[in-house]
C-alpha cells in the first residue's frame, strides 16, 4: 500500500500499486471533472502529479504554454500507481458547489399531507394490570391502519399515553411513530429533486407547509460520468448499479445533514419525503434495472414507486415512506409531471408549452384536455460540457457576454466575481450571438475565413475571448470551430423538438398562451440570446414565465398535498409521448434548424446578417 496526498484539499488516500487513479478518487469520494466516467474521451480530469512514481495507461500527457509558465498535466484515468505521489487538482478540473435554485415558487396547494395525529385510547383487562384488551384511535375513520410489532411493544410496555402518526402513503395505511401524549412535536417532511448533476432540497412543516430550510448538494454520481446514458452504461453489472445508488444515497444522506443542522431537528423527525428526478435517476435511486432505457420502444410502468425509510439508505425515521413521482416514458421522467403539477397547466383552457432544459430537454405541450411531450439531448453542451473552455454555472464560470461600447471588444461577468476559470452555458449563448453580430462566425456557424481576430490552434480555428493573462487558469478561454459545430447540433436539436410537437399537433406559434421555462439554464440566461441564437422560436402571443426548479416544486407540491399524488398519477398517465428516434418527420425539423436563428428561406442562397435578429 503506498499513500497519495491531494491537493488543494490535503486528503490522503491509501492506494494499492498498479490501481487506477481515476477509480481511486471515485471510491474515496473526491468530486472533480469527469464527463466521460474515465473513458478517456472528454479530456477534462486533469491533474498535476507534483512528485511521485506512477506509469500511463495510454496516451494522457497534456503539454502547454500558459500565462504561468509551462504547464504538463496528466488524465487521471490514464494514471496507474507505481509508488508514492503528491497530486493537485487544478482549478478546472475541480468541482465546486454550482448555482442551484432552492426558492419554491410553483402553485402552493392546500396543506393535506399524508400524515395524521391521533390519540390512543386504551382499555385494560379487569384485574390484569398492564395487560391491554384494546388499542383504538381517537377519531379515526377509515381501513384499520398496521402496525409494527416493534411500535407495539412499545406501546405496550410504557406506562404513558401516546398519540401516533398514521401515513397514508402506502396502499394500506400504517402506525409509523409514536409521540408522548402532551408532546407538541412538529412533522417534519423532506422534499428531494435528485439532478443528474445536483441534488436540492427543502426541509418543510408539514402542519403548514412552511419551507423551513432548502439547501443543495452535488451529486456523487458525476464521477461515473456527466450524462445519463454514461450512467445506463455503467450500471449495467451489478456492482455498477449498486455503486450509482450508494452515491445517489451518500449526495442526499449529505444534503439532509444540512438541512438538520439549519434548523436544529433530528433526523427522527423527517417522517415523510417526495423524491422527483428523470426516469434514470430515479431508478437508480429505488435499485430498477435502467439498461432497457436504452432501448427506443421501451415500455416504463406509470405508477408511482413507494419505498420504506429503513430499506432506503436515507437517514430519516426508520418508519417514514419515500414516495417517488411517476414517470411517463424513458426520457418524461417525475421531474416533468412536477413541472406540470408546479405550473398547473393540465388545468388551464389555453394552450401552454412547457421546456425543462437540463442534461436532456423535456418538453410538454397541452391544456386541460390534452398533454404530449417529446424529450431531446441537448443539455451537455449549455451545462459547460463538451466545450473546449465549458465548466458549469459555479464559481469562476463567466455567465454573461455582451459586445463592448466600441463594438468589437467583449465585456463579461464572473460568477462570484474575479479572474474566470471557463464559461458556463448562459455565457456561451451570448458568446455565441457576439460572434455572429460581429461577423467571426456565419449563419451556419463556421468561422469566417480571414477574420482578424480568430487564430489557429492544435489545427482548429478559434477565437479568444478571454486572453490567457486575465485568467485564473493562465490558459486563453475561447470557442473554436469544433465548439459552435457542438454548439449548433445541441441548439438545433431543442428548436426542431419544439417545432415537431407543434407541427404534429397543428399548433402555431402564436396560439401558445403561456411559456414555461424550468431549470437554472433559463434562471441565468438572457432569453433574448437565446432567441437570437435560436434555442427558442418565437412565442408572439405567449406570457414568459421563468419558474426556476420545478422538479423540486413538484416534489414540494406533493409532499404537503396527499390529494396532489393522485394528481400525478393521472397526469402520467394521459400524456403522450413521442419517442424522437421514431419519428421520421423530426429529422426535416432538425435540418431546418442548423441555422442561425432558425430555419431560412433558401439554405445557401439567402445568409442571415447579425443585424437581421
Amino acid at each position: 500500500m503506498v499513500k497519495i496526498l491531494i491537493r488543494p484539499m490535503n486528503y490522503v488516500i491509501e492506494a494499492e500499486m498498479g490501481q487506477n487513479l481515476h477509480t481511486l478518487f471515485r471510491d474515496a469520494g473526491i468530486l472533480y471533472a469527469s464527463i466521460c466516467g474515465g473513458t478517456g474521451e472528454c479530456g477534462k480530469c486533469r491533474v498535476i502529479v507534483d512528485k511521485g512514481d506512477y506509469s500511463l495507461n495510454g496516451p494522457g500527457t497534456v503539454k502547454e504554454e500558459t500565462y504561468n509558465g509551462i504547464f504538463r498535466s496528466e488524465l487521471a484515468c490514464k494514471i496507474i500507481v507505481t509508488g508514492p505521489l503528491e497530486i493537485t487538482i487544478p482549478v478546472e478540473s475541480r468541482v465546486v458547489k454550482p448555482k442551484i435554485l432552492v426558492k419554491f415558487e410553483g402553485f402552493i396547494p392546500e396543506t393535506n399531507s399524508s400524515l395524521k395525529i391521533f390519540p390512543i385510547r386504551t382499555e385494560g383487562i379487569p384485574g390484569m394490570a398492564g395487560r391491554l384488551s384494546s388499542v383504538r384511535l381517537t377519531g379515526y375513520k377509515g381501513k384499520k391502519p398496521t402496525i409494527s410489532d416493534d411500535l407495539m411493544k412499545s406501546l405496550l410496555n410504557n406506562s404513558c399515553s401516546f398519540s401516533c402518526i398514521v401515513t397514508r402513503t402506502p396502499d394500506s395505511p400504517e402506525v409509523i411513530s409514536l409521540m408522548p401524549e402532551g408532546v407538541r412535536e412538529k412533522l417534519f417532511g423532506l422534499a428531494i429533486d435528485l439532478g443528474t448533476t445536483t441534488v436540492a432540497g427543502l426541509l418543510v412543516d408539514l402542519t403548514t407547509g412552511e419551507v423551513c430550510s432548502g439547501n443543495s448538494e452535488i451529486n456523487h454520481q458525476i464521477t461515473f460520468g456527466e450524462e445519463v446514458l454514461t450512467r445506463i452504461i455503467h450500471s449495467r453489472t451489478v456492482l455498477g448499479a449498486g455503486s450509482l445508488r450508494d452515491a445517489a444515497i451518500t449526495s442526499i444522506n449529505n444534503l439532509i445533514e444540512k438541512l438538520i443542522f439549519e434548523t436544529g431537528i433530528t433526523s427522527g423527525q423527517i417522517l415523510d419525503a417526495t423524491i422527483s428526478g428523470n426516469t434514470v435517476m430515479l431508478y437508480l435511486f429505488s435499485g430498477l434495472d435502467t439498461v432497457p432505457l436504452e432501448k427506443a420502444d421501451t415500455v416504463v410502468t406509470r405508477s408511482c414507486l413507494v419505498l420504506k425509510g429503513q430499506d432506503s439508505g436515507l437517514k430519516i425515521n426508520p418508519g417514514a415512506y419515500l414516495y417517488l413521482l411517476p414517470v411517463a416514458s424513458r426520457f418524461i421522467g417525475g421531474d416533468a409531471i412536477a413541472g406540470i403539477l408546479a405550473t398547473q397547466m393540465h388545468k388551464k383552457p389555453e394552450t401552454s408549452l412547457f421546456i425543462d432544459m437540463g442534461t436532456n430537454t423535456e418538453i410538454i405541450l397541452g391544456n386541460e384536455e390534452w398533454l404530449a411531450s417529446v424529450s431531446c439531448a441537448s443539455g451537455p453542451a449549455f451545462e459547460g460540457t463538451g466545450i473546449s473552455s465549458g465548466m458549469r454555472a459555479m464559481r469562476g464560470a463567466i455567465d454573461h457576454i455582451s459586445i463592448g461600447p466600441d463594438g468589437k471588444s467583449l465585456d463579461y461577468s464572473v460568477i462570484g466575481g474575479g479572474k474566470p476559470v471557463g464559461i458556463c452555458g448562459s455565457g456561451i449563448i451570448d458568446a455565441a450571438v457576439c460572434l455572429f453580430n460581429l461577423g467571426v462566425i456565419d449563419f451556419s456557424g463556421k468561422f469566417r475565413p480571414g477574420y482578424q481576430k480568430i487564430i489557429e490552434s492544435n489545427g482548429k480555428q478559434e477565437y479568444i475571448l478571454v486572453s490567457r493573462e486575465k485568467t485564473l487558469t493562465g490558459r486563453d478561454i475561447t470557442m473554436n470551430e469544433n465548439d459552435m459545430l457542438y454548439l449548433m447540433d445541441s441548439k438545433a436539436g431543442i428548436y426542431s423538438a419544439i417545432s415537431f410537437i407543434l407541427s404534429k399537433y397543428r399548433i402555431n406559434n402564436d396560439e401558445i398562451k403561456n411559456l414555461y421555462l424550468a431549470g437554472g439554464f433559463w434562471a441565468f440566461t438572457n432569453i433574448k440570446s437565446a432567441v437570437s441564437f435560436g434555442v427558442l422560436p418565437q412565442f408572439p402571443a405567449a406570457r414568459v414565465n421563468i419558474i426556476g426548479n420545478s422538479s423540486l416544486d413538484g416534489a414540494y407540491i406533493t409532499l404537503v398535498s396527499f390529494t396532489a399524488r393522485s394528481e400525478a398519477s393521472d397526469i402520467a398517465n394521459r400524456i403522450v409521448y413521442h419517442d424522437l428516434m421514431l419519428e421520421s418527420e423530426y429529422i426535416d425539423e432538425y435540418l431546418k434548424a442548423l441555422y442561425i436563428p432558425g430555419k431560412p428561406e433558401i439554405p445557401g442562397e439567402h445568409e442571415i446578417k447579425g443585424e437581421d435578429v
